[in-house]
């Protein structure tokens, strides 16, 4: 585990993890408010149309729809934050690093960040082989990123 803990504060060495991202908002943020540590599920449905471009993505940029959403979201925040480049989200995945724990019983999630240098004048296909990259790096690390992983 302290190889992993060490892994998560070299790759967010460099990123200001507390500083909140400038979006657009319905109503006005209280700073210094506290973070109930609660989410909101937002879903919505892609018609027929994108769901098979995004395909056809996937396909030509030989990668996963998980990396051309990805890559798209990123995106999204880049436009939506007027231009900031250095975001990062978070991801659950299936916390089964070893595949000792494939036949025991339970839930096993490990939440991980998924930080992004946005290049503004990269090409769409460079930030969904980057996604891919950065994807695969950051599945390999057995501890998740909690609070007091990193100060």
């Amino acid at each position: 585990m302290g190889t992993a803990y060490t892994c998560w504060h070299e790759a967010l060495r460099d990123f200001e993890i507390n500083r909140s991202l400038l979006l657009p908002f319905d109503r006005r943020r209280v700073y210094g408010e506290h973070r109930s540590g609660h989410v909101t599920l937002v879903s919505f449905d892609f018609d027929d149309n994108l769901s098979q471009r995004i395909i056809l993505c996937a396909s030509e940029n030989m990668k996963s729809i998980l990396h051309i959403i990805l890559a798209s979201y990123y995106v999204f925040l880049f436009k939506l934050s007027n231009g900031e480049r250095d975001l990062c989200v978070g991801m659950n995945i299936n916390g089964r690093y070893k595949s000792e724990l494939d036949s025991l019983i339970g839930v096993f999630v490990n939440t991980i960040h998924l930080q992004c240098k946005i290049d503004s004048h990269g090409s769409f296909e460079q930030l969904v082989k980057y996604a891919y990259a950065m994807t695969n790096q950051s599945l390999h690390v057995s501890s998740p990123l909690t609070c007091t992983t990193y100060p």
